[in-house]
């Protein structure tokens, strides 16, 4: 490819990202069964979500959990998503990798849940949550969270293929049990990884 091309390609990629990052967006929240999905939609079409999106469960407390955080391109997933054990009090980090077109694609890492203490008052008010969901100013056009992964272990890792699942032969075992405790998350959890 000569520099031109490369030239032009980048000049092309930049003024995409500038049509549509540069379009106003507006925050959108839905809520359902204790669920509260808050995402950014395009102004001019409402149905278009665009930008930081954040999902979280409230418990009777009135303690957030996380359930997943990312971001939207078109109404299509897309870059860097968090996954969390929400049903856990410790709100741990489940999965973590990268969506193109809506699909998995890249390196993913999949995680064990954290033990909480045996100190039942610390779980039962929130005080060992791995996570928290920083409040922004009202103009801020973004979601933020604060996370700890201090001790927790890779279940394993795995490298996606925007088009399709991962091959048994191509996940790393980190622990060994990869394949197994894939389904057992899957299994015990309302969302799968």
């Amino acid at each position: 490819m000569t520099k031109s091309a490369i030239k032009l390609g980048t000049l092309l990629t930049l003024f995409s990202i500038h049509a549509i990052y540069g379009q106003e967006v507006v925050k959108k929240q839905k809520y359902q069964d204790g669920v509260t999905e808050e995402f950014f939609v395009l102004k001019k079409d409402k149905n278009i979500k665009q930008g930081s999106a954040l999902t979280t469960l409230k418990d009777i407390l009135g303690q957030k959990y996380i359930i997943e955080f990312g971001q939207y391109d078109r109404n299509q997933k897309s870059g860097k998503w968090l996954f969390f054990y929400f049903m856990d009090p410790n709100n741990s980090l489940k999965a973590m990798g990268s969506y193109a077109h809506d699909l998995k694609d890249g390196n993913w890492r999949y995680y064990y849940p954290t033990n909480p203490s045996d100190n039942s008052l610390n779980v039962l008010f929130g005080s060992e949550k791995r996570t928290n969901v920083i409040e922004t100013k009202k103009d801020t056009k973004a979601f933020q969270i604060e996370l700890d992964t201090s001790g927790q272990q890779v279940i394993c890792t795995g490298h996606y293929k925007a088009e399709k699942k991962p091959a048994f032969g191509t996940i790393t075992l980190d622990q060994g049990i990869c394949s197994k405790a894939l389904t057992m998350i899957q299994m015990n959890s309302e969302k799968t990884i």
